[in-house]
């Protein structure tokens, strides 16, 4: 019997001589086809969401008001405004099995986005498209990336979140206790019900309640906060370790996702500021609805598995590099056109952004991949 055969059947039994209670399991290295496959789905998710917002890829700033074309924008952007929540949910299932965590694995996050970032920088003056200062390569050089930001922070956090919710009991103990159940309702009422709620307030009245949000004196910041990072981590974890919605159908899931799609679609049209908010309860829902989709899935083992669970793997370059590329694919040109050459548009950009991305994820895996594995062990520490 091999050391790791051994190890699992330890945790086994110790698992076993605690009912009721959260437990850690051993993490599977594998890939899963399913999860990763999702992962797929927000990636393009994510790429949509910039093809549609205003100020990046301005699909809805050019798209004729009362369109065809500008409610398909809108449906779009609510089935896919929950990219965001649904990575971070991901991670939260993932790691929720393990309190191993290395600095390593933060640091060539940052090594990536800044290389990308000061290549492409050269790239533009050389194309006379940016004039060279040292203001501008001084911020090139900053890790200046919300995402990234808060998700390494988020990383090296998870083990005490890890701690704080796998001790929880599954049922209550005593009339005092609380259950994890009670307890990931509770964040969800704090992190998204409530600064939601003050958030529609300011917009409806105008007055905006500094005081009133449990985020923060100036609201939600629209969701691009540690805190929501942390509840969508928390639902991941939820599911993965807590094994919530273990017994929800697909019949009940899928109803729930299509109803989030629908209430987001109308709520834009009342208000968009709110609606497309990543704290925003019915996205969180929506992004949860999807991921439990997502893993009752089953993909048979095979080509299809490989290719997927490759072309995913390019997940995190399409994230830093998609930006560079959507403001010259002539989304004002397209989303003035009729309905199908707009969508065959969406599709064609979304992949041929895809296309590129992975090949240049393919170079840097190469140039920086011997160095990626030693740098992943730097600084490693684990919570008990």
């Amino acid at each position: 019997m091999t050391k790791s055969i051994l190890w699992d059947n330890i945790i086994n039994k110790i698992a076993g001589s605690a009912p009721g209670k959260v437990i850690i399991n051993p993490v599977k290295k594998q890939r899963t086809a399913n999860i990763e496959l999702l992962r797929l789905f927000a990636m393009c998710g994510v790429v949509f969401l910039h093809y549609y917002n205003g100020s990046i890829g301005g699909g809805i700033k050019y798209v004729p008001k009362g369109s065809k074309n500008e409610f398909v924008l809108q449906l779009l952007e609510s089935l896919f405004i929950c990219a965001v929540d649904t990575f971070v949910i991901i991670s939260g299932y993932f790691l929720s099995k393990s309190n191993r965590r290395t600095v390593g694995k933060c640091i060539n996050l940052l090594v990536q986005l800044l290389v990308f970032r000061v290549a492409f920088y050269w790239i533009y003056i050389a194309k006379g498209l940016r004039t060279y200062s040292r203001k501008t390569f001084i911020r090139e050089i900053l890790p200046v990336n919300w995402f990234v930001i808060l998700y390494i922070v988020l990383y090296l956090v998870s083990p005490l979140i890890n701690k704080a919710f796998c001790g929880l009991p599954v049922k209550k103990e005593t009339n005092r206790s609380i259950t994890i159940h009670t307890a990931v309702l509770g964040v969800f009422l704090l992190f998204s019900v409530w600064p939601t709620f003050v958030d529609v307030l300011y917009q409806k009245t105008g007055d905006e309640f500094r005081g009133l949000s449990t985020l923060g004196m100036y609201g939600s910041e629209r969701g691009y906060t540690i805190t929501n990072f942390i509840l969508c981590y928390i639902i991941g974890l939820y599911v993965g370790v807590g094994e919530g919605f273990k017994y929800v159908k697909k019949r009940v899931i899928i109803p729930i996702w299509l109803a989030c799609v629908v209430i987001i679609v109308f709520w834009a049209y009342r208000n968009t500021y709110n609606a497309y908010e990543y704290c925003n309860p019915v996205v969180v829902i929506e992004a949860l609805s999807v991921f439990l989709l997502f893993l009752k899935i089953k993909i048979p083992e095979g080509h299809l598995t490989n290719i997927i669970n490759t072309i995913s793997k390019c997940s995190f370059s399409v994230y830093l590099l998609h930006g560079y590329f959507i403001r010259y694919i002539k989304i004002e040109t397209y989303v003035r056109r009729r309905l199908p050459e707009m969508c065959l548009h969406i599709c064609v950009s979304i992949g041929g952004i895809v296309a590129v991305c992975f090949a240049i994820d393919f170079v840097y895996g190469l140039l920086y991949g011997l160095v990626k594995k030693k740098v992943d062990g730097i600084g490693e520490y684990r919570i008990e």
